[in-house]
């Protein structure tokens, strides 16, 4: 708990320490700079300060947010290379993780978890699966969650009702330290859209949930209520896996989708399986997410898979409108490459796509397989098993 007149001057020295320095020292000051802030919650607020109101931290601030973007993308890359030992240690940290908060809520107040002599068994785990299922959350279980530091943490927390996520798992979640990139499955809870508050403000003061899953919850069962399922994206941070599917996306979410999306720079896989689009909308989310399909539109790089399958669009006069807008995606990916040749290499090759001859379902995936046999020997077939394989 040091005072923030301290905290502050702290900043301001290592600012200054990125100032005087160049390469590998200067890259090592502003590593410090964000270590320094992550320490605590209470830091990470300070330091939100120090780069909205200190000179030192406005000049500082677009470097120091681009440089977690390679942070982001190492870590996120890890997550996928490592896919099997993660599982692997899930699967046996759950039950320990269960054993420690059952000996939190028995009558014994001797135990040793209690004591904190159990929690040297995080450290023989590079992933740690805390599964709501079996666990419940106690205030008295926050410490034991925040000595898990430089975990990957996954918070299992699928089909146990709203009043649990929100009363258990959002108060669970903010005691993650944020050394531990976080894999979030909130699937299946009957959440509506006023329910993510909580979640949009953790992750909007939080980079460190990575996946994403708020698919089967009702999130748009007040139609008129979108805006915070839209928020999530404009947190930005490193989130590269988000499920919403039957979830009640509709055209107006995609269309408002365009300027919040642009902030998730490290967005890879994103799933819009089973919800309301009709063409106009899947047109607005293809016109979200590529490249050059707007004026002044921010690149995004990143993205591998977009599911869009059974949605609500169905007739012939809608797939004439979508694959109108297809072609158009493909003449504009080819502007753009014109114009900005490095770039668009970048981009073509992030996406798949070959100038001229392209697969356009190798990465939306707009058909339906039941009523597409063609599409089950497409790239999207393949690349959506591949998907499937590195889910956490």
């Amino acid at each position: 708990m040091v005072p923030t007149d301290i905290i502050f001057r702290i900043f301001d020295v290592l600012a200054q320490q990125v100032f005087q320095s160049q390469g590998a020292a200067r890259a090592d000051a502003l590593r410090a700079i964000l270590h320094f802030g992550s320490v605590s919650i209470s830091q990470r607020h300070s330091f939100q300060e120090f780069l909205k109101n200190h000179p030192n931290g406005v000049v500082l601030r677009p470097e120091i947010f681009a440089f977690t973007h390679p942070e982001w993308k190492q870590e996120a890359a890890n997550l996928k290379e490592n896919c099997e030992k993660l599982r692997e240690d899930f699967s046996k940290s759950k039950s320990l993780i269960t054993e420690l908060s059952k000996s939190f809520h028995s009558l014994n107040s001797s135990s040793t978890a209690n004591q904190g002599s159990g929690l040297t068994i995080f450290d023989q785990f590079e992933s740690i699966q805390i599964d709501f299922q079996t666990f419940k959350w106690s205030s008295d279980m926050g410490p034991m969650i925040s000595s898990i530091q430089g975990k990957v943490i996954k918070l299992d927390a699928k089909n146990i009702g709203r009043e649990r996520v929100l009363n258990e798992v959002i108060p669970c979640l903010k005691k993650i330290p944020v050394s531990c990139p976080i894999v979030f499955d909130l699937s299946s809870n009957h959440l509506v859209s006023k329910d993510l508050a909580a979640l949009i403000e953790f992750m909007a003061g939080n980079p460190t949930i990575y996946r994403l899953d708020l698919s089967e919850n009702p999130l748009f069962e007040d139609k008129d209520n979108h805006k915070e399922v839209v928020q999530l994206f404009a947190c930005g941070g490193p989130l590269t896996h988000c499920y919403l599917s039957n979830v009640g996306f509709n055209d107006v979410a995609a269309q408002e989708l365009k300027q919040a999306i642009a902030k998730s720079s490290i967005l890879e896989h994103f799933d819009l399986r089973f919800n309301q689009l009709t063409a106009d909308g899947v047109v607005a989310v293809i016109k979200a997410l590529i490249p050059g399909a707007e004026p002044d539109q921010k690149v995004i790089t990143s993205i591998r898979q977009v599911r869009l399958f059974n949605n609500a669009y169905d007739d012939e006069a809608d797939d004439e409108i979508i694959r109108d807008a297809k072609s158009q995606a493909v003449e504009d990916i080819e502007k753009f490459t014109e114009n900005d040749p490095e770039l668009g290499a970048v981009v073509t090759g992030a996406w798949g796509i070959k100038t001229r001859k392209v697969s356009f379902i190798s990465v939306f995936e707009i058909g339906r397989y039941q009523q597409d046999p063609e599409a089950i020997n497409t790239g999207a077939m393949m690349y959506d098993s591949r998907a499937e394989q590195m889910m956490l």
